[in-house]
């Protein structure tokens, strides 16, 4: 059986995280930030989390037993694809553990890295020793009982 558990992104722009599950194998879809959810017990730059625990208190990041960099049980899931490099769907992967691969297409992987090259070293944005496991458009990625097949984004739609 296959099942979705989405945490954040609904009813909200940004936060986009979703679980998938299928058979024995685990997948995250995106790892964005939540501008609301984080406004409303942050005020960046005046109040801001000083670890991971701070957001998994309140939430801001789902409760995932061992995906987190400071959790040392087992690997919780077999991969993070990220869809492209906002932040709404990027930013708090940042908090996983290095041992997940990320998947992403080559030009958000640049891009990230880029950012990182050029952000101050914080909490978040911090890509340091996360290899990415870049594909191409076409391309399908076999991941457990998974196969993916990246799409590009639809940038315009007409109707006839």
């Amino acid at each position: 059986m296959t099942t979705l558990a989405f945490y954040g992104g609904i009813n909200e722009v940004g936060g986009n995280k979703v679980l998938l599950k299928d058979r024995d194998t685990k997948m995250v879809l995106d790892f964005g930030l939540s501008f609301a959810t984080r406004s409303q017990y942050y005020s960046v730059p005046f109040l801001s989390p000083t670890d991971e625990r701070g957001l998994l208190e309140f939430e801001i990041l789902p409760r995932l037993k061992g995906v987190y960099k400071f959790d040392d049980s087992e690997k919780g899931v077999d991969g993070v694809f990220l869809s492209h490099g906002h932040l709404d769907h990027s930013a708090y992967f940042s908090f996983l553990k290095r041992s997940i691969p990320v998947y992403c297409g080559e030009t958000t992987a640049n891009i990230l890295t880029s950012l990182n090259e050029i952000r101050i070293s914080g909490l978040k944005y911090d890509i340091d020793r996360i290899e990415f496991e870049t594909f191409r458009t076409g391309e399908k990625i076999k991941l457990g009982s998974l196969e993916i097949e990246p799409i590009p984004p639809i940038t315009s739609c007409h109707l006839h």
